[in-house]
């Protein structure tokens, strides 16, 4: 669970802009990337789950099969759609 929450968080922070010697630098922003532009917390999380587990299956395929994969992702995709995630669904992410 850790290493979902620090992709969630690694994620949010590749959306922020930040400044050089006052000019402005450009984000990463890889949700919008990978989502488009209009996608909503819940499918942040989705994103993150989906990429911590897709490296655990690179380093382990012989333990952790793609059919587990998605699995393990719809099961934590909705362990924290039901543990009431904030805007779940509702609030669109900054794209």
């Amino acid at each position: 669970m850790r290493n979902i929450l620090d992709e969630f968080a690694r994620l949010k922070a590749s959306r922020a802009v930040g400044y050089r010697a006052g000019k402005r630098i450009e984000p990463e922003n890889i949700p919008r990337r990978i989502l488009g532009a209009g996608y909503t917390k819940g499918q942040l999380w989705e994103l993150a789950v989906r990429r911590v587990l897709e490296r655990e299956h690179k380093t382990a395929p012989d333990i952790l099969s793609a059919d587990t994969v998605e699995d393990l992702v719809e099961t934590w995709t909705r362990f924290f759609r039901d543990a009431g995630v904030s805007g779940w669904g509702l609030e669109r992410g900054r794209g």
